[in-house]
């Protein structure tokens, strides 16, 4: 028998927080695409609005698959 106790952030015990977490703090850091990352780049996005194109023009659930794959290897840079 196995048992999970959840928590949040904000729950206490006797009116005391569990859990004392610092402010999240985010950092943005820009970087360029080297001129070949650039054109692998621009080759995706020409892809992508194909695929979306087709979308559009159809009900097809394959190509929907096919556009979320697209927007995958955009993520991954692959």
């Amino acid at each position: 028998m196995f048992i999970m106790l959840r928590r949040s952030k904000e729950d206490t015990i006797n009116g005391v927080r569990i859990l004392d977490l610092p402010p999240k703090t985010i950092t943005v850091v820009k970087c360029d695409f080297s001129k070949q990352e650039r054109r692998f780049y621009g080759s995706l996005e020409v892809k992508m609005k194909d695929a979306m194109a087709k979308i559009q023009s159809s009900n097809d659930n394959r190509a929907y698959i096919h556009m979320l794959t697209l927007l995958l290897r955009l993520r991954q840079g692959e």
